[in-house]
């Protein structure tokens, strides 16, 4: 006799498996990452099409395998997303969602980053204006620096990896260490750090304040597209270098936008 589960999910991905089941990636608000299977889901006329669509949110009934957990009932909550109707919001969330799948293992809970996934989904579907390539790039890797920080994973935006001395203006990115670092530092040792490379002030203090301001507030600020652009280059740099399941492609999508 198989145990029972109801837990509310985010779903991440969907694929097809076998002929008529689902294999479902998602997150849940007390389990964390899941794997599971939907019997039957892909047949025409079944009960669940439409309940587990990638990028919304589902309540289910878990039923424990003993290779793998099984959804036994879904039920979607609420209307479509608006996020999911338009382009610019969707691919941004697709590529979140790919990030959350890559940085998370299954069973591990956490209900900061199920919040924090909610949090993001909210604040697109409060957004009607579509981004452009920039503020698309900087909404998910503002996004992604979240998660990394959530996960214990992130560098420190305002201290310098070698020495701990405070930044407090310009700062060297170490793409190899994926960590700040401070001029003196870098002098000293040029050879040991060859591919480090300087980020303004405003970068810098960019970074710090990204990783600690509410999404909504990151989607909102206004900065030089220049100063987005280097923001972007050193979280992506910073994910390079964090644990990862497989390769990290999201932000593909976003070429989409430009």
């Amino acid at each position: 006799m198989p145990s029972y589960l109801r837990e509310t999910l985010f779903v991440l991905n969907v694929e097809p498996y076998r002929e008529h089941d689902a294999w479902i990636t998602a997150y849940g608000k007390t389990t964390g990452k899941i794997h599971a299977i939907a019997r039957g889901v892909r047949k025409i006329g079944a009960k669940q099409i439409g309940h587990l669509e990638p990028l919304s949110f589902a309540e289910v009934m878990l039923a424990k395998g003993k290779a793998y957990d099984h959804i036994a009932v879904a039920r979607a909550l609420g209307p479509v997303l608006q996020s999911r109707r338009r382009l610019g919001s969707l691919v941004v969330l697709k590529a979140f969602a790919e990030a959350v799948d890559r940085l998370t293992q299954p069973g591990i809970s956490d209900s900061a980053i199920y919040s924090f996934i909610s949090e993001v989904v909210r604040t697109w579907e409060g957004i009607e204006q579509e981004p452009s390539y920039q503020r698309g790039q900087y909404a998910l890797m503002a996004a992604i620096l979240r998660l990394l920080d959530l996960l214990g994973i992130a560098p420190p935006m305002d201290e310098c990896v070698l020495c701990r001395a405070t930044l407090r203006d310009e700062a060297w990115m170490m793409p190899r260490q994926g960590s700040l670092a401070c001029t003196s530092c870098i002098r000293a040792k040029r050879a040991e750090y060859s591919t480090a490379y300087q980020i303004s002030g405003d970068t810098r203090r960019m970074l710090a304040w990204s990783a600690n301001a509410s999404y909504q507030q990151a989607l909102s600020v206004r900065v030089p597209t220049r100063v987005l652009n280097e923001v972007c280059v050193v979280i992506h740099d910073c994910l390079h270098q964090a644990p990862m399941q497989g390769t990290f492609r999201g932000h593909e999508f976003l070429t989409v936008l430009s």
